[in-house]
């Protein structure tokens, strides 16, 4: 058996000739009973031999695997004026609970992008530099791959003022959120990820 963050599970019952992975995402503060799953899994087995072909079965579980695998678009609205105003400026935040320095996003025709820097932490004397392709469409944009993994992101108008982004990092379980709510030179910053953790941040254009 092998375990992972946010429950993630490997599992193999010789026994029963059985290979069982489980994945997704929990928070931190959530759990199922491995013992349990492993006894459902058991008492599930109802032969020593392999069940007879099903061709019908066989194609419905092929065509439902496609669909899983097939990413579907998020809804979209239109894009506001105020769109251009933002693109290309560097907003700056003091310190904070995610230690982001700076965050910028560029609204291009085609492959926008966002840009956030950290400041140094304890043992890292230079800022950390955070930079990946975001999609306006619905679907996630995914970057070259970077130290870190390979990011993915996509973005989308809330209402005239406020801009939603999902990030991910490919691999990972977590999933972020940034909500971007722009006044004038100012931003707030509302982030959660899918482990419970939430931030504000208030910064405003570097001048």
């Amino acid at each position: 058996m092998a375990r992972g963050r946010h429950s993630q599970l490997s599992l193999v019952i010789p026994k029963h000739d059985v290979i069982a992975v489980m994945t997704g995402v929990l928070r931190d503060n959530e759990f199922y009973s491995v013992s349990g799953l492993i006894d459902d899994i058991s008492g599930a087995v109802k032969s020593d031999t392999a069940l007879p072909a099903d061709p019908i079965a066989k194609a419905l579980l092929a065509a439902a695997i496609r669909q899983a695998a097939t990413e579907k678009p998020s809804a979209v609205a239109g894009t506001p004026e105020l769109a251009k105003a933002v693109s290309g400026k560097v907003y700056r935040f003091d310190d904070n609970a995610l230690h982001v320095k700076n965050f910028t996003l560029n609204f291009l025709e085609s492959d926008s992008s966002w840009v956030i820097t950290t400041y140094p932490g304890k043992t890292d004397r230079n800022p950390g530099r955070f930079t990946g392709l975001v999609g306006l469409d619905g679907v996630f944009r995914k970057s070259p791959p970077a130290p870190y993994g390979i990011n993915a992101a996509r973005g989308r108008w809330i209402n005239e003022r406020t801009f939603a982004m999902e990030r991910r990092i490919l691999g990972r379980g977590e999933i972020q959120t940034w909500m971007l709510a722009f006044d004038g030179d100012k931003v707030t910053v509302n982030f959660e990820n899918t482990d419970g953790f939430k931030a504000e941040l208030r910064g405003e254009v570097s001048d």
